[in-house]
């Protein structure tokens, strides 16, 4: 009889489960059913490079002196942060009416993404809008990051074009996301 009820338990627990997790139990992330929305769309490219071959770049950092290389001025070293990022997506559209849609479901996304993302940095230069946002587990590493960068049409606000980069890490401080925006910043 005590095996009975185990079992009968174990079940209702893997029901209550299942319906606890919802339909966000695929082990997606969030961006990830995002960028799958429009990764086939007509006038969308899309690129996602996964935690392996991003890890692969890490690994050179034991075999390959870093200290010498120089891309336009920028530390190179700090993009060796790159092994401790779990995903990166990167989805571009430049027909307006693509665009406009992305940008919609981007903004649906900040807001109502499941975390509260705080942003870092907001530029507008003419009708190019840059924003960078981040969520934070802890308030000391960065879980997700990501870049937007618009092209507004000032008399309608309709969005021509939009890029968005983002990316998920693990063990990935905000000083070191800080540091190296402002490298970028500063070669631009």
């Amino acid at each position: 009889m005590k095996k009975i009820v185990l079992i009968f338990g174990f079940l209702v627990l893997a029901v209550l489960q299942a319906a606890a997790s919802g339909p966000e139990s695929d082990g997606k992330s969030n961006f990830a059913r995002f960028y799958d929305k429009y990764k086939q769309a007509p006038h969308v490219s899309a690129v996602y490079v996964s935690e392996s071959l991003l890890s692969l770049a890490s690994e050179l950092d034991g075999f390959v002196d870093f200290s010498d290389v120089d891309i336009n001025g920028a530390d190179i070293t700090a993009l060796m942060a790159i092994g401790k990022l779990k995903s990166l997506y990167v989805m571009s559209a430049s027909w307006r009416d693509q665009a406009t849609k992305i940008n919609t479901d981007f903004e649906e996304y900040i807001k109502e993404g499941g975390r509260e993302y705080e942003e870092l940095l907001r530029v507008r230069q003419f009708e190019d809008v840059v924003n960078l946002y981040y969520w934070s587990p802890d308030g000391e590493h960065v879980g997700e990051f990501l870049m937007v960068d618009k092209n507004i049409f000032n008399s309608t606000g309709e969005v021509l074009r939009i890029s968005i980069i983002q990316f998920e890490a693990e063990g990935l401080k905000l000083a070191d996301l800080i540091k190296i925006t402002l490298d970028i910043a500063k070669e631009n």
